[in-house]
């Protein structure tokens, strides 16, 4: 099948279709939340900068650092934790997008299900993704240091993960397209945002191995440069590590306008006499 053969055969499933309703959910979840924790992330600093120049001056304060010291913080972490839910709840919606794209894909049964596991594991990585935050979020390093950096760990190695699992629905992705010989959206799932998730995953991917050589570096070497190098990569690769469940807005975006045209469309009157 081309793009200029788009008739529906019949060994050719049913098209992959998700409500509006639950694409503006994932849209919120996976857009505006991480934008929503990417505010707090500066806020927090800033604030903390506001409240402790001089100390800030001598060594710049960590995500974790601000938030145990400034009463702050406490707001900081129950947002977090909220946002921690949303998020696993916008990286589900994300896979159904992958799930029900590989039911309506016009391909042998393994293929089907391989494409559709590797959907589902942006979930299920999200959740240890998610653990994570609620951790950091609620066992400051005020009160339980250990707790705290289990949380961090959780955190940024099962992001770290999400990246290569993202990469590897990406490439499938892509693949299926080359096979069908379509450059318009595979199901839900469009092209062209593929290709962006799939740089955009390799970079969050090389930013997380260049921080935690600057975790390492920094306790090696006492240089001031290097921990405000460290500290700035900080706020960059948490960002970074969410653009991938962000680029998902295209599809969410574009399922919404398609509703909003066929809606549209069956408000039209059929005739100008019924439009009278």
């Amino acid at each position: 099948m081309t793009d200029n053969d788009d008739r529906a055969r019949p060994d050719t499933p049913p098209p992959a279709r998700m409500s509006a309703p639950l694409a503006a959910l994932g849209l919120f979840c996976t857009f505006a939340v991480p934008a929503y924790i990417d505010y707090w992330i500066v806020r927090i600093r800033w604030e903390y900068m506001a409240a402790f120049p001089e100390d800030s001056l001598r060594k710049p304060p960590t995500i974790s650092r601000a938030m145990a010291d400034v009463p702050l913080g406490a707001d900081m972490g129950l947002a977090l934790s909220v946002c921690a839910v949303l998020l696993a709840i916008g990286a589900g919606i994300i896979s159904l997008l992958y799930i029900r794209t590989a039911a309506a894909l016009p391909l042998p049964e393994p293929e089907r299900r391989q494409l559709a596991w590797r959907g589902l594991g942006i979930f299920l990585i999200q959740l240890p993704v998610s653990i994570g935050m609620v951790m950091q979020s609620v066992y400051t390093l005020a009160i339980d240091n250990d707790l705290h950096m289990i949380g961090s760990y959780l955190l940024f190695f099962s992001a770290a993960i999400g990246q290569i699992i993202s990469i590897f629905v990406c490439v499938e992705v892509l693949r299926q397209c080359e096979a069908v010989g379509t450059r318009r959206a595979l199901g839900l799932i469009h092209p062209v945002a593929t290709r962006m998730r799939t740089w955009f995953a390799v970079c969050a991917l090389l930013l997380t191995v260049f921080y935690l050589g600057l975790f390492v570096a920094k306790d090696v070497w006492d240089s001031a440069t290097l921990y405000a190098v460290y500290v700035s990569t900080e706020v960059v690769v948490i960002a970074a590590l969410m653009a991938y469940l962000m680029l998902h807005a295209v599809e969410f975006v574009l399922i919404l306008r398609a509703h909003g045209r066929s809606g549209a469309a069956s408000r039209k009157p059929a005739s100008p006499a019924e439009g009278r």
